[in-house]
């Protein structure tokens, strides 16, 4: 009888294991269906744009500020840092002698080889070069046999402050300099990275005098001058350390606001709520700030901040794009292993409107953008990589060409089949890629028409 019993309790604990089984995996699939019912651009239909936070309490719910799980992880993740470092620590003191005898005999070969500090960002403007060499900005002209200084403006770090200049700009006897400038030493780190864009008249070009100044937070980006107006790219990293966990009344809100300043305005300020846009993901801890400078001094600077942007920034001729790449899964297998999926990619245009960017309209097309978005005679040309599993075998390579309202009018799909790409080059209307998988191979691409795509493979 007791065997009998055991042998009943068995079955039932199976079949137990099974029922729940069963019901994972139902729960697991309708999550796997019902995860992006919202896409981006019904998103955007339904809110007539990229929706905006609006408020402090709407943000603070984005960022789950309520939360304390992420304070939780930040630590786990110091204390395995630390764990770590002691461990690095003991292995580097066994190894140090040797490396200071190496050191020692390899010195003498490095300091013959060390390369002269190149200039960047060199242009020539008439009979004027401008360049930046170890963080000063030069004006020059041709001597007999090298470049005579005219002038120069001096932008090397100190003590306080960390400067690296990362993009000029020479527009009549004007000179734009923008850099980022980390502060040093401070022990508030709400705000202690900006992005500086200092304009100079150079009608003198022995005594440029600087005219204006606008500073935004955040790291730089990208940069890009457009006839009279000038579009500024900062990052901004949220450190939420602080303030997880506490009730939104504890909180200054001013700490999550973008600060910028326009000399020729008014000074500091915050950027309102209003102007702060969010895309549907699950990290809003940077900010995507966006900056337009009027350069005939008749507009005000125009700051939106962007949270959840991303990295797949384009800042070309016809507009700026931002590229968001969904991962749809059909299915979610129980044990974590994703399989049947799709992969979207939806393409947000902004185009320039005097010193504003505004959003204009959204597309959609399959796979993840490989490397670059071109633009040509109107077009914008992408090369994607598609896959319906996460095995090497399911992966195609599609080429899509979309016009001014991002509408697809021209495709190449499954082009180099299973194939690996590691190089694409756009010239006018040709596009030539090289793949490398078992060999290399080079595609050729006429893009003449769009709608008939010819490929040679060379």
């Amino acid at each position: 009888m007791k065997n009998k019993n055991i042998k009943v309790s068995y079955l039932i604990a199976i079949f137990s294991v099974i029922l729940v089984m069963a019901i994972s995996l139902v729960i697991s699939k309708d999550k796997g269906q019902i995860e992006n019912i919202k896409t981006p651009d019904v998103v955007i239909e339904e809110e007539g744009g990229i929706p905006s936070v609006k408020t402090f309490d709407k943000l603070y719910n984005l960022l789950k500020l309520d939360s304390k799980k992420e304070i939780t992880e930040e630590q786990n993740i110091v204390e395995e840092n630390n764990i770590i470092q002691e461990n690095s620590i003991a292995i580097d003191e066994n190894i140090t002698e040797n490396v200071i005898e190496n050191t020692i005999e390899e010195k003498n070969e490095e300091e013959a080889i060390v390369q002269e500090p190149q200039k960047e960002f060199e242009k020539v403007e008439g009979d004027y070069t401008y360049y930046v060499l170890e963080n000063i900005f030069y004006i020059a002209t041709q001597g007999k046999n090298s470049l005579r200084t005219t002038s120069k403006i001096d932008f090397t770090s100190t003590e306080e402050e960390e400067i690296k200049i990362n993009e000029t700009y020479i527009k009549d006897n004007k000179v734009i300099i923008i850099y980022t400038k980390k502060l040093l030493n401070q022990t508030d780190n709400v705000r202690n990275i900006f992005t500086v864009a200092e304009i100079y008249n150079t009608k003198n070009k022995r005594k440029p005098r600087l005219e204006r100044e606008i500073k935004v937070e955040g790291e730089y980006l990208s940069s890009k001058n457009i006839e009279n107006n000038l579009y500024v790219l900062s990052n901004k990293t949220l450190n939420l350390e602080n303030y997880y966990g506490l009730a939104i009344e504890n909180i200054d809100e001013n700490d999550f606001k973008t600060m910028y300043n326009d000399t020729n305005f008014e000074e500091e300020k915050y950027l309102d709520f209003e102007n702060m846009y969010y895309f549907d993901e699950e990290n809003y801890t940077n900010y995507l700030n966006v900056l337009g400078i009027d350069l005939n001094n008749e507009q005000e600077t125009v700051l939106n901040t962007y949270l959840g942007a991303g990295d797949e920034l384009y800042l070309l001729d016809s507009g700026f794009y931002i590229v968001k790449t969904i991962y749809d899964y059909k299915d979610t297998a129980i044990y974590g292993y994703y399989n049947n999926l799709k992969i979207n990619s939806y393409i947000y245009k902004f185009i320039y409107e005097q010193n504003k960017m505004n959003y204009y309209k959204i597309g959609n097309i399959q796979g993840d953008v490989f490397d670059e978005i071109n633009e040509f005679n109107n077009t914008i040309r992408i090369v994607t990589e598609d896959s319906t599993t996460w095995e090497s075998l399911t992966k195609t390579n599609d080429l899509y060409i979309l016009n001014s309202e991002l509408e697809i009018i021209g495709t190449s799909i499954n082009f180099a089949e299973n194939e690996s790409l590691s190089k694409i080059e756009f010239i006018e209307n040709t596009l030539n890629v090289e793949t490398s998988s078992n060999e290399t191979k080079h595609y050729k691409f006429d893009l003449t028409e769009p709608e008939n795509i010819n490929i040679t493979l060379e």
